[in-house]
């Protein structure tokens, strides 16, 4: 069992906005600890530029926010513009957490793509031979972004093609999408700031807003039937892509 999550809006947050951000961010990543503390990962992304860093570390949440390096890293973060978190707790089931490359978020350089997936891959060794996939980690969900590639964009078909549990979100090409087959995903929306929230667990976003006593959003749940996975997508941006990495931990 891992933990997702996630901040996502349409329009780039403000310099007045990128602190309150990031602290419910770090508030999402000590909730999900609960579901996962083996490794621990943060993604920062204008969706508009497809500018992004990233910061992930074999260790659990609570041993790496109130460090100094992942308080630097996130200070740097406050200087750029974004409109997208994706947050991962990892339980590790393949794959060693001191190989950052099983770490999530599971990141492809050359086409600035970012997964974070709570589930396993049933069928990860005949799937990895059947499409001749060369992967750098051992980590089952890398799998899935490589398929993603192989499958030239057409998400859905190539998670239909998979078997196992998952709920997963998925970056790529200005597009955020949301699915899960089993393990269900939350959806909240803030109302008064345009933002959506993606997390595994309902309270884990509900505790945000109590603390500051004000009544906000929509909550929704994507399911899965056998009829469909369930889906959803947000947003495309425009611009020309800048890809950099700052993160410190990789």
């Amino acid at each position: 069992m891992c933990g997702i999550g996630g901040i996502f809006s349409y329009k780039v947050f403000d310099g007045s906005e990128r602190g309150d951000v990031l602290a419910k961010s770090v508030k999402m990543l000590e909730g999900l600890e609960s579901r996962g503390r083996d490794a621990m990962g943060i993604a920062v992304i204008n969706t508009h530029t497809g500018v992004y860093g990233y910061c992930k570390v074999g260790m659990k949440v609570g041993d790496v926010v109130k460090g100094k390096e992942f308080l630097e890293w996130m200070k740097g973060q406050m200087g750029r513009e974004f409109n997208l978190v994706m947050l991962h707790a990892r339980l590790g089931t393949k794959g060693r957490k001191d190989d950052n490359k099983n770490n999530h978020p599971i990141f492809y350089d050359k086409y600035g793509s970012f997964l974070v997936h709570n589930g396993v891959v049933s069928d990860y060794d005949e799937l990895k031979k059947e499409f001749d996939l060369k992967l750098d980690g051992d980590v089952d969900s890398e799998l899935m972004l490589a398929m993603c590639h192989k499958k030239k964009g057409d998400f859905k078909k190539m998670a239909k093609a998979m078997g196992g549990s998952f709920a997963v979100a998925l970056y790529h090409d200005s597009m955020l999408y949301l699915w899960c087959d089993g393990n269900p995903v939350v959806l909240a929306y803030d109302k008064m700031l345009e933002r959506h929230y993606f997390v595994s667990e309902k309270w884990i976003v509900e505790r945000l807003f109590e603390e500051e006593h004000t009544k906000w959003g929509i909550f929704t749940e994507i399911t899965y039937s056998r009829k469909g996975l369930g889906w959803k997508e947000f947003g495309r941006g425009d611009g020309q892509k800048v890809n950099f990495y700052d993160g410190k931990y990789v």
